[in-house]
């Protein structure tokens, strides 16, 4: 596999076209508390479908809130900074399946996100 740099115009590209899908098609957003946060901010729901759509407007003002950097600490203790020069790689696990008795195998919801992350956090190594 061979990779190249981004060109500015593609990047505006880029950025034009995810604009247009979250204005347009928006975001399937299973958490009503997230969509009623979403609609406080200026987005248009559509509670019966479970998704939240993104006016231009919306989107720029999201986007400017964003800080320019901020600070991450792993299970370890360790610090990085997010923002400026510096790369990292780190992921979230999530099962690719969740197993419920008696339905069955079915794909993970935001709710089995937060149980993880709510389990990982009362681990006494992340909980310092």
């Amino acid at each position: 596999m061979r990779f190249t740099e981004l060109t500015e115009q593609r990047v505006s590209e880029l950025r034009e076209k995810t604009a247009e899908l979250l204005e347009t098609m928006g975001l399937r957003v299973e958490d009503a508390e997230l969509r009623k946060l979403a609609r406080e901010a200026g987005a248009k729901t559509d509670e019966a479908l479970e998704v939240v759509y993104f006016p231009r407007e919306v989107q720029e003002e999201l986007l400017a809130k964003i800080p320019s950097g901020y600070s991450v600490r792993n299970v370890l203790g360790q610090e990085w900074v997010l923002g400026g020069d510096e790369q990292y790689i780190a992921s979230i696990v999530m099962d690719p399946w969740m197993l419920e008795y008696p339905a069955g195998a079915r794909r993970p919801r935001m709710r089995d996100l937060k149980t993880n992350l709510a389990l990982i956090e009362g681990m006494p190594e992340v909980a310092q």
